[in-house]
């Protein structure tokens, strides 16, 4: 059997027990689907891992009392399994209303190797995507709950970031969040000395509205291609200009209903007047519906847009300038679309 699709059984309380069927019966599953399960408080159970070697697809949605994927918690924290899922290639996670987490653990980096794409939608109670805290996954030699608030385990807890260091997504080309309303951060902040390089193409991220960064301030993106972010009201920026730099594949960007949005790229004094910042390949620029927008960019930089061809301003109450830069470079724009705004930016 390479696919299993598991739909509508509102009693069952686990996928698979060790009487009914043998664990084998999983070994060459390549897709599986699990939809609607109102009772099933995690997905699948620790013991089925070693059997998902060759599973490529996941999907699991709509399942109301689900609140992790995989239960890892009896895994002994010595032993070494490898990656979670080695070929798996697609995960989506869809209407989860109880989701804390994908899984916890204890041990080292949860990795996905192959992953290609993530899609996160609906899931309200997500607010990291592995768990590795000891203090709250184990109990005492006594088998008594430890009793510490999120605070004290979380000296940092309202900058806990979805995505941590103990999560690694090496080939992930496609990332979708939507309707995560808990997410402050996407990823760690890191430093200059480990500034990270991502392979993401498509970067899709929408009703996140606790979001108020969406990458690191030094992490680069040279690979993408499409940046959409809509209805995430805290954001004041979305780029500093470190990862602007790293954008040398950008095409298309559009940004919508992100009531905090100031501008698009963040602007930093010690920088302004020598920097010059190109959109190489970026052909469409959408800005809509972002009544704090003031600019593009406020600081003095010099922006080039060489490839630039379309350019949507709607309800953009704020922007009277498109940028304040010494110099702009838009050799292939022939007219900016604007609707209900004041004057036209220039």
């Amino acid at each position: 059997m390479t696919k299993l699709e598991l739909s509508s059984f509102p009693r069952l309380r686990e996928m698979w027990h060790a009487q009914a069927l043998p664990v084998s019966f999983f070994n060459n599953l390549v897709k599986l689907v699990i939809d609607d399960f109102t009772n099933m408080t995690t997905a699948i159970p620790a013991n089925l891992l070693r059997c998902l070697n060759k599973l490529k697809i996941l999907e699991v949605r709509n399942c109301d009392s689900l609140e992790e994927v995989l239960h890892l918690e009896e895994l002994n924290a010595d032993e070494h399994f490898g990656p979670l899922f080695p070929v798996l290639v697609q995960l989506e996670l869809i209407n989860l209303p109880k989701l804390k987490r994908f899984c916890s653990f204890i041990g080292n980096v949860i990795e996905l190797p192959e992953l290609l794409n993530l899609n996160i939608e609906n899931c309200p109670n997500m607010e990291i995507f592995t768990c590795n805290s000891i203090s709250i996954l184990h109990r005492t030699t006594n088998k008594e709950p430890l009793e510490i608030t999120p605070k004290e385990n979380f000296p940092l807890a309202d900058i806990q970031p979805l995505f941590d260091e103990k999560v690694a997504f090496p080939k992930l080309y496609k990332l979708k969040l939507s309707r995560i309303p808990k997410v402050s951060h996407l990823w760690k902040e890191i430093s200059e000395s480990n500034k990270v390089s991502m392979v993401l193409n498509t970067l899709v991220i929408s009703e996140c509205s606790k979001l108020r960064k969406l990458v690191p301030s030094l992490m680069h993106l040279e690979y993408l291609m499409t940046l959409e972010v809509s209805k995430c009201h805290r954001l004041t920026n979305l780029l500093t200009t470190s990862t602007t730099k790293s954008l040398v594949n950008l095409e298309i960007m559009k940004i919508a209903d992100c009531k905090m949005i100031e501008e698009i790229l963040q602007s930093h004094v010690q920088e302004e007047a020598k920097d010059c910042i190109v959109f190489r390949k970026l052909r469409y620029l959408g800005l809509d519906c972002l009544p704090s927008l003031t600019s593009f960019c406020s600081g003095f930089y010099t922006l080039e847009f060489p490839s630039l061809e379309d350019v949507v301003v709607r309800q953009c109450p704020k922007m009277k300038v498109f940028s304040r830069g010494v110099a702009l470079y838009t050799p292939l724009l022939k007219k900016m679309k604007m609707k209900d705004a004041g004057k036209q930016p220039h």
